[in-house]
């Protein structure tokens, strides 16, 4: 499997490079209240992610916060940071001061830091003014992973000691919130012929009082096997120890990248082909969904999925079309829909109701909490003008209104939530 992934990033690198090359073509914003419109949404605004053109552009999905949003769209060779206002679309001001422009800018989520914006590649890290667009502090390092998570003011990063494949030290670092210094905090040292890759941390606070940060760490054989294996790890940061260590605990050693979600007490994180909750005590076992049918055949691929717990209820859509809820304390299975999302980037929730955009079909999914009860399955309004238009990107929702934020490749929209 781990050839496999390797193409995947392969090819999705070569698509970044064809799609830049290839011969650009507008398309019109359609009439939001047109009503042969073939889709259910309800518009309220839409602008071209282009800000002097209706082109196709990479975007890595909007942020919500306060009264504006943030979405990364194209250009060139760079992502450029776009601020508009959440109401009505309009274009404030921009961020574009990329230190080394690459491609790979534009996989890395954006987060909410300090009440500005964390932007971050492998080797960079800047934190931008939400309300100026001016850049606060970078920070620098010659090779990390390609994504961080942001906790209790800070952001945390799995740094390696040089930028080639193979390597004897991993680091987690911590990178201030308030003035990017960053500083090492775990060193984890090669283990025989496997090297190491820490992946975002989330944090937790025990019944002591300490601040712990929980995370996963990949392991790859570079020896000549390619084996994976992985680990997962609690680190005490207010007694600068190790409080738990599981080794080697995932058949297949691999697991989708991001960080764990820690709620009650418990860890929830994805596997390759199995889905653990763990005991964030001690890293004991709660429940766990392997994903194969009666014959040992898999049957999900969990390496792209998405989750969101919800109360009682923990959501799975992993890389086929099938959506499962399970009891979050126990794993019994509640409901399971077919037809449903496939891969999506995230979940977000409003008002009883689960959306999320598919990068396996490009459309906007809604669908009940309690019954698993699909009312959307969406294409872009602007997909009967232009089949490329599609809802593939992270989204984003405001709290107080349930509108959603989301891009369809063309043009950043807001829409209205389902009305039940």
């Amino acid at each position: 499997m781990t050839f496999f992934r390797y193409m995947i990033i392969i090819i999705f690198i070569i698509n970044l490079l064809l799609l830049q090359s290839c011969e650009k073509q507008e398309i019109i914003a359609p009439a939001i209240d047109e009503p042969s419109n073939p889709s259910n949404l309800k518009v309220i605004w839409q602008k071209p992610l282009g800000l002097n053109d209706t082109l196709l552009h990479l975007s890595t999905g909007p942020i919500v916060h306060n009264d504006k949003i943030v979405i990364g769209a194209g250009g060139g060779n760079r992502e450029i940071l776009q601020f508009r206002n959440k109401v009505g679309g309009d274009f404030l001001f921009l961020w574009d001061d990329w230190v080394r422009p690459s491609f790979f800018n534009f996989i890395q989520p954006k987060r909410i830091l300090n009440g500005n914006v964390f932007a971050n590649s492998s080797t960079q890290a800047y934190l931008v003014d939400f309300n100026s667009g001016q850049t606060l502090w970078h920070s620098s390092v010659e090779y990390g992973d390609v994504e961080t998570n942001v906790v209790w003011g800070n952001a945390y990063h799995g740094v390696k000691e040089k930028s080639n494949l193979t390597h004897d030290f991993s680091f987690l670092t911590e990178i201030d919130g308030q003035t990017g210094q960053r500083d090492t905090l775990l060193t984890i040292v090669k283990q025989n012929s496997y090297e190491t890759s820490i992946q975002p941390a989330s944090g937790w606070i025990n019944e002591k009082g300490d601040s712990l940060l929980i995370f996963l760490v990949r392991k790859l054989d570079f020896g000549g096997t390619l084996d994976e294996a992985l680990d997962a790890y609690a680190y005490n940061m207010t007694a600068d120890s190790i409080e738990w260590r599981l080794t080697d605990f995932d058949p297949e050693g691999s697991s989708k990248v991001g960080p764990p979600l820690i709620e009650d007490n418990l860890i929830f994180f994805a596997g390759q082909r199995t889905f653990y909750c763990l005991n964030a005590k001690d890293g004991s076992l709660v429940w766990k969904r392997r994903f194969e049918d009666d014959t040992g055949v898999f049957t999900e691929d969990l390496f792209s999925s998405a989750f969101i717990k919800i109360d009682d209820k923990l959501i799975i859509s992993p890389s086929n079309e099938n959506t499962y809820c399970f009891d979050a304390y126990t794993g019994e299975e509640i409901w399971k829909e077919t037809d449903s999302a496939s891969s999506p980037q995230n979940m977000v929730h409003y008002d009883g109701v689960v959306y999320c955009a598919s990068r396996g079909r490009g459309r906007l999914f809604a669908f009940d909490v309690e019954t698993g009860k699909h009312f959307w399955r969406e294409h872009p309004p602007n997909h009967a003008l232009d089949d490329r238009a599609s809802f593939t990107n992270r989204i984003d929702l405001d709290p107080e209104t349930g509108y959603i934020y989301l891009d369809d490749g063309f043009f950043v929209m807001c829409i209205e939530p389902y009305e039940r």
